[in-house]
Parts: structure tokens; C-alpha cells; sequence
């Protein structure tokens, strides 16, 4: 969450971003990695937990959708080819 308005509103003018993640950035250098999120809320001092299960919700389908569209041999290839 970014609490600071100027500055997020400032990466928002700068990079036409309209969301920023923050908590899956860790291991996005270490593993090849996609990242499905629940979007819920704003990043603000108005933040509330109210559309969070629906948020989740949404996220756990669309994750669901992704993995029946991947073939795992072709996954495998992709990760050992990043890999070497």
C-alpha cells in the first residue's frame, strides 16, 4: 500500500501505471513467475476489506482458467530453457 498520495500519483503520470504490485517483486528475479491478483481497493488511507473476498474470488478464477490453458510440458521446457 502507498499511503503517499503526490508520490504514487506521481509513478501513475510518469509510467501510465494503474496499479502497483509490490508483494511478488521478491522472488520475480529468482523464478520465472506470474502473479494474479485480487484488485479490491485503493492504495490509500480509505482502504477497506469489504470487496476483499470478492477480489479474491475473481483471482482464484481467472488462476484456475491460466493453469487449464498451459500445457505442463511446454511450462517445463520454458522453465529449464530460463534456466540454463
Amino acid at each position: 500500500m502507498m499511503r503517499n498520495a503526490q508520490r504514487r500519483d506521481k509513478l501513475r503520470d510518469t509510467y501510465d501505471l494503474i496499479g502497483l504490485e509490490m508483494e511478488a517483486s521478491g522472488i520475480m528475479n529468482t523464478l520465472p513467475t506470474g502473479v494474479v491478483r485480487g484488485v479490491c481497493d485503493y492504495g490509500d488511507g480509505q482502504k477497506n476489506k469489504d470487496w476483499q473476498p470478492y477480489a479474491a474470488a475473481v483471482a482464484a478464477v481467472y488462476a484456475r482458467g491460466i493453469l487449464y490453458t498451459i500445457s505442463p510440458k511446454i511450462s517445463l521446457k520454458l522453465m529449464q530453457a530460463q534456466i540454463s
